[in-house]
């Protein structure tokens, strides 16, 4: 069994256990990180249908979000675009404004989506732009929606190091991984 099979099967486990649905639960514990080797970036985006199915068979709905598109889409937008290739270190400033366009996107589509999961892709686009964990910590989920961020990198002593490049982030929401 390939490493995105043992992935999806750990998900597969825990979207059908009814505890990880009590609208009760923090805002952080409705937000699921699978954790896999970035050598398996590809494999994961290749597998999507995979979580989709899983999620179905728990009889709940799925959206998944590509993000990435996200900021080029956001960048061809922008007033300012062709000072930033011209210096892009004048760049740095809108980034904030990337984050909230980001979120926005993130958010509307949990509330369009309150009692499924909502899974987050493609984010080593991201990297270099903003932090992973910053846009985590904004995600509002609704009490028995959930969001499934797929993020390559490493998971140890509780501890989580996306594109395992940064320092990583003690983070309290539900981990998803398959040792390796």
């Amino acid at each position: 069994m390939s490493h995105v099979d043992s992935l999806i099967g750990v998900y597969e486990r825990e979207v059908a256990r009814t505890d990880r649905w009590n609208p009760s639960l923090a805002r952080l514990e409705r937000i699921w990180i699978a954790v896999y080797p970035p050598a398996q970036e590809r494999q994961v985006r290749a597998r999507m249908e995979g979580f989709h199915l899983a999620t179905q068979q728990a009889h709940h709905s799925w959206e998944a979000l590509d993000l990435g598109h996200d900021f080029a889409q956001w960048l061809g937008s922008q007033e300012y675009r062709e000072a930033y290739f011209e210096d892009p270190d004048s760049l740095d400033l809108a980034l904030d404004d990337f984050m909230d366009t980001l979120v926005e996107r993130v958010n509307t589509a949990l509330r369009a989506n309150p009692q499924g999961m909502v899974a987050l892709y493609s984010l080593p686009s991201l990297f270099g732009l903003l932090r992973v964990s910053a846009l985590l910590d904004r995600l509002e989920p609704e009490r028995e929606g959930r969001v499934l961020a797929l993020m390559p990198g490493d998971y140890e002593n509780g501890n989580l190091r996306f594109l395992n490049a940064r320092d990583g982030w003690n983070y309290l929401s539900v981990v998803l991984r398959v040792d390796y």
